[in-house]
């Protein structure tokens, strides 16, 4: 049996973005590996990093790509911001598809 991979999914709401790890296994099957962490609520990419700590079987290399891909898609969906650090214009939801193949996304915008 192939060894599972890793899949981000995030759920795209207009004032958060929730992030959660699935285990990817043979013929695109999944299973939730971790909870949702909400951004910017909490600290969603260090409660992350804590939750893959706790799971010593995945690489070393597996967390740290997980963890690049969070920050790249939470820069995403913040979009610009106002110089107060709000954003000024939200990304949808099918921009975020396009540009995150690897990632699944469910939402409102």
């Amino acid at each position: 049996t192939p060894l599972p991979d890793y899949k981000l999914v995030f759920l795209w709401m207009d004032k958060n973005i929730a992030v959660g790890v699935d285990q990817v296994y043979a013929r695109g099957n999944s299973s939730p590996l971790t909870e949702y962490f909400v951004w910017p609520r909490k600290d969603a990419w260090d409660e992350l990093r804590l939750a893959l700590e706790g799971r010593p079987w995945m690489s070393d290399l597996d967390k740290v790509r997980l963890l690049n891909r969070l920050t790249e898609v939470i820069n995403f969906w913040m979009g610009e911001l106002a110089p107060d650090g709000t954003p000024l214009i939200k990304r949808p939801i099918e921009e975020a598809r396009a540009q995150f193949p690897d990632c699944g996304f469910s939402g409102t915008l």
